[in-house]
């Protein structure tokens, strides 16, 4: 039995540490819609209140977080930038309902063929929405920061939204964005209490297993032996 004491313990405490820190993401609302024809292009983040954006319907009852793919526009000048994105309601320039910790990046972040760029921008605390309303976001480039872009194209089939340029919908544009939640972890108490729920529940199984062969079955009672009674 010692043997699998071990293994379990063993089992819990590689668990703990391969998931600490660490969350589940749930993606909500997606664009490009999987199965899309390839494309992307550069499209320079203009100032918010030119009402430029993108569009997006949710399904679920808040958000946490929209990725974008984005990347300095003007790279090998020595300079970075800070970007984050706003949130609003009822339209491309209605109120603004929340807004995502700034996020900031090296000069030459995102520049070039097949270099990485998607980045996520988190709200500083989960936005409650409305599931099929429309909503609209923004991303913002902050004061003295390069030239920015963000990825879009008008291959990318999202029917809940579309790209907005200076206050006008784009029919058929669309950014590169993901919106979604954050699931928290399991905490490492209760891993541990899982891992000790288990351990008790593999020990009565092999208590049961034991019972089960020892245990003693009553015979039968035999059957009375028949009288054989001679012809007259």
């Amino acid at each position: 039995m010692k043997p699998d004491i071990y293994i379990v313990l063993a089992w819990t405490a590689v668990t703990t540490v391969s998931l600490r820190g660490q969350g589940y993401l749930i993606y909500d609302q997606v664009s490009p819609v999987p199965g899309s024809p390839p494309g992307a292009a550069e499209w320079r983040i203009p100032d918010p209140n030119l009402g430029s954006g993108q569009s997006f319907t949710p399904s679920l009852s808040r958000i946490d977080f929209i990725d974008l793919r984005t990347g300095d526009y003007t790279a090998s000048n020595g300079r970075g930038g800070g970007v984050f994105v706003i949130l609003r309601s009822d339209s491309i320039s209605g109120p603004i309902i929340a807004s995502t910790a700034p996020v900031l990046m090296e000069d030459g972040f995102g520049h070039g063929p097949g270099v990485e760029n998607t980045v996520s921008f988190f709200f500083q605390a989960p936005v409650p929405l409305t599931p099929g309303t429309t909503y609209y976001f923004q991303p913002v480039v902050e004061m003295n920061s390069d030239p920015w872009y963000v990825i879009g194209y008008n291959s990318y089939r999202y029917s809940g939204g579309t790209a907005f340029w200076q206050g006008e919908a784009q029919p058929g544009l669309d950014m590169w964005f993901r919106t979604g939640i954050v699931i928290p972890e399991p905490s490492s108490l209760a891993l541990g209490l899982f891992g000790l729920a288990a351990l008790a529940a593999a020990k009565r199984a092999c208590a049961d297993r034991r019972q089960a062969v020892g245990a003693v079955f009553p015979t039968p009672p035999e059957s009375p032996t028949p009288t054989l009674r001679r012809g007259a």
